[in-house]
């Protein structure tokens, strides 16, 4: 018999199984879905409006196809795996086998409907070639392990899956005429993905052989049937809009329809994670303590609405410019029925709180029911609505049938517990409401859903329509002190000293969200939105990290965030004057390109000091990592703790030679890298480069993880250079394998240790006995025996450590289901040695708000934040005019800097200001000073 301590550990060891599990599953269909919308994305744009509905209407029967296939059999065999895991390959043998008999029933029916239909002759072929997909579709074999809890071999399958369909939609899709390449494609990376599944099942259990037992089928179909109707229902409520607008309207307008569709698609994907990791804890609740099931589902609800509201309200205003940016201006017409259906999801996502609680309550058939009448309402409205009202007519009754279910969910749910979910709207509304006044107010004017008509796409996509943009008065660079001298005679007004400081920092969020909506307006160099425009991300970023964030910290009734206290009115105002320094010296840098002249920046490079300056920063950098080895005593100390904890107070000189190594590793590779896109040469040393950045980011800079990405999101966006299909695989695929990497590298902190009873680190890890922690409060901190750590199992880590960028598709528990996280080792050394800034609430889990303030300079924030506006501005104007790759480094070059506003830091933004751009223009001036007859890169 087992004892308490024993039966509590097999507790601990499932809790940490089953959490792992559901992390590599939900990382891998994040993913795989992420890289299916790039492939969709990549195609919508390539083949054209019509060609895409086309592709999009022979999936969308390719996916009824697969409902006699599926049945719920891969549901039923998980089961009947997971309850007899030593029968595996006799189990998998015969559902195999059923499985592969009901494809073939499947595949002939879609034979006879494609001939029996009239359709376009190539549409049918588009049909037939995704058929055959069907086969290997149903020879996938992620159910069998996962009723085996091998997660990760189901990640893999599924990754498999999608990356050799980008790779090849990349390399061989280029225009409407190779359509019919997609779903061969499709089925060449199902295939793989199917050959490898089998692979691995058969190494590891055995072979298969084919098995007809009938006895044995009636039952398995007589089982999964009630299993099989709720995914049957889904298709249909999912695909019916498809099917209908393409009988009735034709393949254009599936190609609107699908474009929009697919966005929304992929959110809800997002929020389907989100309420699988919510389904475990919800039945557990129900099961041991109902009486807390509704405090839980109402924080679910608050931070769904928190999320969905401001998204929809955001996506109706910016409907065109969205669909424009990712798909082309053909598919401005879609903006309509986007603007429905992201409002549809919206409604749906709320529903779903109610709906997985319904199935976690054993209240299954409240939830079919109600999926029921979804798909029957579905079937009815679209027949009603779509002949008349188009792609108004679908996006209609998508919203109409996601509220009514939602409100069933809501209704059904009244016989469990009632929640008073109403109160939890206003606020979102409020700020959504807010939002998007600020949007309309930097210029996007086709804020409403009567913008677009939803009988007039024919004319849309003939007549592209451009947005309205309103023209912004040019205002002297000098009149822009007048808000900064006000800001900050309001920061003297606004101290906590008398009256509510909840109240007060309600007004003083919303009056910095308006004054930064209307200095961006002035600000701005198009005089109209440009969403790549980098002051609109700076402000984009502003808002959501900071105002925004102070706002809805109040409306949560958050416990770290405290209004009276003077930290938090200081890190709020540092944020708004940082911002204001910015705007400020981005406006002033455009008063020196009036003239027309042709700058230094826009010249041709010269490639040989290009290479010359990218080998000098690599030395450097490998030779400066040598010596910090030596004089260091210990360079993993450096590299794996934030360099605020390390010295808090003021930054070490240490830590900025070590800074300055990464640097100029990462500009070496910068420059190598825009010279291997500008003429496709050195790839070796290019590759060498970019893993040493990389490997130096690993430890301490993160910024580069996002540069490959950031450089071809430009030359998409503007379309002034190409950019081929091989280095766009090349770096999706090297930035997603180094993403991985970083994510697996951070654990998290044991359940066991009991922090209150510890009373801090240093005895945490004297506990452990492997670990030795000595620190010394002077020029020079050193944590030795690190290198024991990092070898040392993860269950056997008593911290998560390290500052690496973790993907947010890894960290799939919610801070609702798990509002008690333990913070990690930099929380713990903050709390150790600065004490007062952690209880202040600057080390939060919602973000670090105090990072920055250890060491922070009013002086350094000012000249930083200007210096980065006004290079930011020369870059962006350079980049509009110019025609080569220089364009596409310096975009990356101050992107790399914009993206230390994420991780809520104005020091580090100030400082790398200084210390990134530093090293970059140096060498750029270098490079571009091309003499007569010197290599020049290859200008477009």
């Amino acid at each position: 018999m087992a004892t308490p301590e024993q039966h509590r550990g097999t507790v601990d060891e499932a809790g940490v199984r089953v959490f792992k599990n559901y992390s590599f599953l939900a990382s891998s269909y994040a993913a795989s879905r992420l890289l299916t919308f790039l492939s969709l994305v990549y195609i919508a744009r390539r083949v054209g409006v019509e060609s895409f509905g086309q592709v999009s209407f022979a999936y969308a029967i390719f996916m009824y196809s697969t409902l006699l296939t599926h049945l719920g059999l891969t549901t039923f065999g998980t089961r009947e795996v997971a309850r007899n895991p030593g029968q595996i390959r006799h189990q998998v043998s015969r559902i195999l086998s059923l499985r592969m008999a009901l494809t073939l029933i499947s595949f002939v029916g879609l034979l006879v409907f494609t001939y029996l239909v009239r359709l376009d002759p190539q549409l049918k072929i588009l049909i037939v070639l995704y058929g055959l997909s069907l086969f290997p579709t149903a020879a996938l074999m992620d159910w069998p392990f996962k009723g085996v809890e091998r997660m990760n071999i189901v990640g893999i399958i599924e990754i498999v899956r999608a990356v050799p369909y980008l790779a090849l939609v990349l390399f061989l899709v280029k225009q409407p005429s190779q359509v019919l390449r997609v779903p061969i494609f499709f089925l060449l990376s199902t295939l793989l993905a199917a050959v490898l599944g089998l692979a691995l099942f058969l190494r590891d259990y055995g072979s298969l052989r084919p098995q007809v037992e009938f006895d044995f089928w009636k039952r398995a179909m007589r089982e999964s049937l009630p299993l099989g109707f709720g995914f049957l229902l889904l298709q249909v409520y999912y695909l019916t809009d498809t099917v209908v607008l393409g009988f009735l309207r034709g393949d254009a307008f599936v190609g609107w329809y699908s474009a929009a569709y697919r966005i929304v698609s992929f959110i809800l994907v997002g929020g389907g994670l989100f309420f699988e990791s919510t389904f475990p804890v919800i039945s557990r609740y129900y099961q041991d303590a109902r009486e807390q099931l509704p405090r839980l589902l109402n924080s679910s609800l608050r931070l769904t609405a928190l999320l969905v509201i401001p998204m929809a309200a955001g996506g109706t205003v910016l409907a065109r410019p969205m669909l424009t940016g990712l798909y082309g201006a053909p598919y401005a017409a879609a903006a309509v029925a986007f603007q429905f259906l992201i409002w549809g999801v919206a409604i749906e996502l709320l529903g779903m709180n109610w709906g997985y609680a319904l199935m976690a309550c054993d209240r299954s058939k409240g939830y079919m029911r109600a999926v029921g009448l979804g798909a029957v309402l579905s079937v009815a409205l679209n027949l009603a609505l779509i002949p008349k009202f188009g792609l108004m007519g679908a996006g209609l009754t998508r919203l109409a049938c996601s509220a009514i279910i939602s409100l069933y969910f809501g209704f059904q749910f009244r016989h469990i517990s009632r929640l008073r979910w109403l109160r939890y709207l206003l606020k979102p509304a409020l700020a959504s409401a807010l939002m998007a006044s600020v949007m309309v107010l930097v210029g996007h004017s086709h804020s409403g859903v009567s913008s677009v008509r939803g009988s007039s796409p024919n004319r849309d996509s003939e007549n592209v329509i451009r947005d309205t943009v309103s023209k912004s008065p040019s205002l002297p660079a000098w009149i822009l002190l007048i808000p900064l001298a006000s800001l900050v005679l309001l920061l003297g007004a606004l101290q906590p000293m008398r009256g509510n400081p909840t109240e007060r920092i309600v007004w003083y969020s919303v009056l910095a969200i308006i004054g930064a909506a209307a200095l961006t307006r002035a600000c701005r160099i198009q005089k109209e939105f440009d969403l790549f425009e980098p002051l609109h991300l700076v402000l984009a970023l502003f808002l959501i990290f900071y105002p925004v964030r102070a706002l809805f910290a109040v409306w949560l009734d958050e416990s770290w965030f405290d209004p009276g206290k003077a930290a938090i009115w200081k890190g709020l105002s540092a944020a708004v004057l940082g911002f204001v320094c910015f705007a400020i010296g981005y406006k002033m840098a455009q008063r020196k390109f009036n003239g027309g002249r042709r700058i230094w920046l826009d010249r041709s490079w010269n490639l040989e000091r290009a290479n010359t300056v990218s080998l000098w920063f690599l030395g450097i950098g490998i030779a400066g990592f040598v010596a910090m080895r030596f004089l260091g005593g210990s360079l993993l100390y450096f590299i794996s703790l934030d360099p605020d904890i390390k010295a808090p107070g003021e930054m070490k000189a240490w830590f900025f030679y070590l800074l300055w190594i990464c640097v100029f590793m990462q500009v070496g590779a910068l420059i190598q890298l825009g010279s291997w896109f500008a003429t496709g040469g050195r790839t070796v040393w290019t590759v060498v480069y970019c893993t040493l950045a990389l490997l130096s980011t690993f430890f301490l800079a993160r910024y580069f993880t996002v540069l490959f990405l950031v450089m071809l999101v430009p030359c998409w966006h503007y379309q002034k250079r190409k950019i081929r299909a091989l280095h766009v695989v090349a770096a999706s695929l090297l930035l997603f394998i180094y993403l991985g990497l970083a994510g697996l590298y951070r654990e998290w902190i044991s359940p066991t240790n009991n922090l209150v009873e510890v009373a801090g680190l240093a005895e945490l890890a004297g506990r452990q006995k492997e670990l030795a922690l000595r620190y010394v409060v002077g020029n020079l901190e050193d944590l030795s025996n690190l290198s024991e750590v990092i070898s040392m199992a993860p269950g056997e880590l008593p911290y998560q450590f390290g500052s690496t960028f973790t993907p947010i598709f890894l960290k799939p528990i919610p801070r609702a289901v798990m509002p008690t996280k333990p913070p990690g080792a930099s929380a713990l050394f903050t709390r150790q040695i600065s004490p007062a800034s952690y209880e202040d609430g600057l080390v939060t889990t919602l973000g670090a708000w105090g990072e920055w303030y250890l060491n922070f300079s009013w002086l350094g924030l000012i000249f930083g934040m200007a210096l980065t506006g006004a290079l930011c501005s020369a870059a962006y104007q350079a980049m509009k005019a110019s025609t080569g790759f220089s364009r596409v480094l310096l975009y990356s070059s101050f992107l790399v800097v914009l993206f230390s506003w994420l991780r809520s830091d104005f020091n580090a933004a100030s400082t790398y200001g200084l210390y990134y751009f530093i090293p970059s223009i140096g060498a750029l001036a270098y490079v571009t000073k091309a003499k007569p007859g010197a290599l020049q890169a290859a200008q477009p």
